[in-house]
């Protein structure tokens, strides 16, 4: 199943990248690849994708946000952490990234910082 998966997103990115995706509803469909790819663990895959979103809107928040999963699933957290405060950038009421920002923060070693945005996601989010 999972070479059938990625068959189907390769398939997609070159078809994607030869034509140059333009069509709303083509953006949408390689982002749920991407996060297709996630659920598969298969960050590397998710990251490509991903980023082809990204190449045709900018500023396609969850794209980002999967960008910085992924980075930080596969232990690279300066990526990660420069995606995160990016999609933060687009959404300063989300919750959830500033917690992923702050695990990312953790997993390079700044507990005094992680620390301050998980006691603002408290404060926002009490339970």
């Amino acid at each position: 199943m999972r070479t059938i998966h990625r068959l189907l997103v390769a398939v997609l990115i070159v078809s994607a990248s030869a034509r140059g995706v333009s069509a709303p509803a083509d953006i949408v469909r390689l982002y749920e690849q991407g996060v297709a790819a996630q659920i598969e663990a298969d960050h590397y895959l998710a990251i490509q994708t991903f980023k082809l979103v990204l190449e045709e809107n900018p500023v396609y928040f969850e794209a980002l946000a999967g960008l910085a999963e992924s980075y930080f699933a596969l232990g690279e957290y300066e990526e990660a952490l420069s995606f995160v405060r990016t999609a933060r950038g687009l959404d300063a009421r989300n919750t959830y990234l500033p917690t992923l920002e702050g695990r990312i923060l953790l997993g390079l070693g700044d507990l005094a910082a992680a620390r301050v945005l998980f006691d603002a996601v408290l404060r926002t989010e009490p339970n």
